[in-house]
């Protein structure tokens, strides 16, 4: 049986190649690592994708 923190271990394992795929499609450190930091609890990269097309929204409209 997985002990709860497994989750938690597995999250800071990959914690630099979220961030750094973060990073890849937002262009900020800053960004990158506050949708890293919100993740726990979160499935897979689906925050950097959301904060990603916002970006992009955001962009166009200009």
């Amino acid at each position: 049986m997985p002990r709860p923190d497994d989750g938690t271990q597995m999250f800071e394992t990959h914690r630099p190649r979220l961030v750094r795929l973060a990073y890849r499609m937002l262009g900020s450190v800053a960004e990158a690592e506050d949708v890293v930091q919100g993740m726990p609890g979160c499935a897979g990269s689906r925050p950097i994708a959301q904060r990603w097309k916002l970006r992009l929204h955001s962009c166009r409209a200009s």
